[in-house]
């Protein structure tokens, strides 16, 4: 489930909120991200820098906006 692989990578993995809903989304419906990747999100941490938006939101709207 999308929620208990996001979960693992902000506890196990030591990734952000952003970093982490973004892989588990690739892990759980397939789409083909990988960590070389997640340099895209390195913005995200910490609310965009000013405890702003989560970056779970910023997260999932990376994985909505996918192209590929």
């Amino acid at each position: 489930m999308l929620k208990e692989k996001a979960l693992a990578y902000y506890l196990d993995k030591g990734h952000h909120c952003a970093e982490s809903i973004f892989m588990a989304a690739s892990d759980e419906y397939g789409l083909g991200f990988d960590e070389g990747d997640l340099s895209l999100l390195m913005g995200f941490s910490g609310g965009m820098g000013v405890e702003g938006t989560c970056g779970l939101l910023a997260g999932s709207v990376a994985v909505l906006g996918d192209r590929k």
